[in-house]
């Protein structure tokens, strides 16, 4: 399907759904399922018997002497926090996401590294900031010498599988080709240009399989990493006529059943400069650039696509689920939930990625012990903040590796007490988002920090109103920047000073104006 006819596809299916149903705020108000297959709700247990059974057997009695969990990390591409039904959201539809969620724990403060693909993925495998990782634009490679999460469990004695989209550099690169993992890879030539609604489900199959025959094969605990491609193909719907534009030139659907518009839709007229310029910019994700004068029935339409393209994802996890239970994992497995970054979702007029608003920084995360698919208490944690970052080293510690033999260098922290609800003394007093707008101008970037008692500060390195001061408790959308407000004086002091000690703790070459 080429990319045309996938968009207008996803529009018209978009909004077909809303005119058919009776609406998607009366579904929400139905009780939700709790999984779409009834095997993985019941843990039923099914070990394939047919392939292998003396070594399936050996296997089982090795692996019954090393308690560690198997790790499942599920990965989307720019899903932003709130595009969860479980999350409140009455326009979309997520039930394998929100089953996890039931399940486990959520964290309503999860914030990605850097709000790009490659740079993000690389914080997250590699477990430090794109400056120290070597990747600060896409098409980027990590640094050779480093360690990354795959290579650092292969070590500890797991078996490392990675399945789907890598993008470090390369979306889907050829076997072989990522340091620390097999690679599970499609069939070559047989799924067209690498849109999600070609590959995602491929790969969630792939994994599935993996997952009720493969994994039983060997003696070792194992990680698998399912990188999905969408919602990330939201990035094509304002591009040009030659990649697959919706006409423009009049509302395609009508505005009855779409979602609203964000209460912060429109743009403050002092908005950073840097921020201004990039929206204009035609290279470097040509997307922002190219979305032109929009009619308000268009950004809903928009948004009305992005859910779409986020419940196609969710179905994904269908056939991983159902592995999980017929492999007979799922009392010793640790399932972590997550996106690279979030997407503009129309606040401020924003659209995919690069910027430090809320939207395009704020991931899901959700994590489901060993053992609780069938006791899971379904929390929520609003009170700690977790960053992409704490991937590494919280696999790390559930692998059994002491803090004193990890990498050195890595920037995040084991999020294993706040999984299991133990005290966690001296946690986090903020965290760091980085953005490099344009390889092309490697002079303009911007540093986010947000705190843990709900203030935000972002700074550019040049231009007009290079810094933003809000306060997340009472303007969760940044609307009221206070940078100028002389009673916050002591807060932008505080927040510039932890930004200062941030940059010179990881050798950041980025200075405040």
């Amino acid at each position: 399907m080429n990319r045309r006819k996938f968009i207008k596809t996803s529009l018209i299916t978009g909004a077909a759904s809303a005119a058919i149903l009776p609406s998607m705020t009366a579904l929400s108000e139905q009780p939700q399922a709790d999984a779409p297959t009834s095997e993985w709700a019941r843990n039923r247990e099914r070990v394939p018997s047919s392939e292998h059974p003396a070594l399936r057997k050996a296997n089982e009695a090795r692996r019954a002497e090393d308690t560690r969990p198997n790790i499942l990390l599920i990965y989307t591409d720019q899903q932003t926090i709130n595009a969860l039904s479980c999350a409140g959201n009455p326009w979309v539809r997520t039930p394998n996401m929100d089953a996890l969620a039931r399940r486990g724990v959520r964290f309503e403060h999860s914030y990605c590294p850097a709000p790009i693909c490659g740079p993000s993925r690389s914080c997250l495998t590699y477990g430090r900031m794109p400056h120290e990782t070597g990747v600060r634009y896409n098409s980027e490679s990590p640094h050779e010498s480093l360690p990354n999460i795959g290579t650092a469990l292969r070590d500890a004695g797991y078996d490392t599988t990675w399945a789907g989209k890598w993008h470090l550099p390369d979306s889907y690169p050829p076997a072989g080709a990522i340091p620390g993992f097999h690679y599970l890879r499609h069939p070559v030539g047989t799924l067209g240009d690498f849109l999600g609604d070609a590959v995602d489900m491929h790969y969630a199959q792939a994994a599935g399989h993996y997952l009720r025959w493969h994994a039983g094969l060997s003696s070792k605990p194992w990680f698998l990493g399912v990188s999905f491609h969408n919602p990330h193909d939201i990035c094509h719907y304002f591009l040009d006529e030659s990649v697959g534009m919706p006409e423009r030139d009049a509302d395609v659907i009508g505005a009855e059943g779409l979602p609203p518009l964000p209460a912060n839709h429109e743009v403050d007229p002092h908005e950073p400069e840097l921020l201004v310029n990039r929206r204009k910019q035609m290279k470097y994700a040509a997307e922002i650039g190219k979305h032109g004068d929009l009619s308000p029935t268009h950004w809903r339409a928009y948004l009305q696509t992005y859910y779409h393209m986020t419940q196609t994802v969710d179905r994904c996890l269908t056939p991983i689920l159902e592995g999980l239970d017929a492999g007979g994992w799922a009392k010793n497995t640790l399932i972590v939930f997550t996106s690279d970054h979030g997407e503009g979702m129309a606040a401020h007029r924003w659209f995919t990625k690069l910027s430090l608003y809320q939207e395009t920084v704020k991931v899901p995360f959700i994590a489901l012990l060993p053992g609780e698919i069938t006791n899971g208490k379904g929390r929520v944690d609003r009170d700690h903040l977790v960053s992409g970052l704490d991937l590494f080293p919280t696999c790390l510690d559930y692998a059994g590796v002491p803090a004193d033999k990890w990498p050195a260098g890595l920037r995040g922290l084991s999020l294993r007490n706040l999984f299991e609800q133990k005290e966690a003394q001296g946690w986090r007093e903020y965290i760091v988002t980085a953005v490099d707008f344009d390889p092309a101008r490697p002079d303009e970037v911007g540093r986010m920090i947000v705190t843990a008692d709900g203030w935000k500060y972002c700074a550019y390195s040049k231009g007009a109103n290079p810094e933003t001061l809000f306060n997340l408790n009472v303007d969760p959308g940044e609307m009221n920047n206070l940078v100028k407000d002389a009673a916050c004086i002591a807060q932008l002091g505080r927040l510039r000073g932890l930004l200062q000690d941030w940059v010179k703790k990881t050798a950041d070459p980025f200075a405040i104006q």
